[in-house]
């Protein structure tokens, strides 16, 4: 299994112009289209294999994210 986290305020970005909201991977910007013709809430990103990290490392980022608070 592989992943892949998407940090909105840092990687997402909306172009006024081209009117199109895109993420940046790896340095490169990837388009997000709408997942239906017309739908603007439901939106998709395609990523290959190369570009998603394997899910072994997944809890260790996400408690580097939200921190490694333990609940009793």
């Amino acid at each position: 299994m592989l992943y892949y986290i998407i940090d909105k305020k840092q990687d997402h970005s909306y172009k006024h112009k081209e009117r199109k909201d895109t993420i940046r991977i790896h340095g490169k910007e990837k388009q997000l289209v709408a997942m239906n013709p017309g739908n603007q809430a439901n939106y998709k990103l395609t990523l290959s294999l190369k570009e998603l990290k394997p899910i072994v490392g997944f809890t260790e980022e996400l408690k580097k994210l939200f921190g490694d608070s333990k609940h009793d």
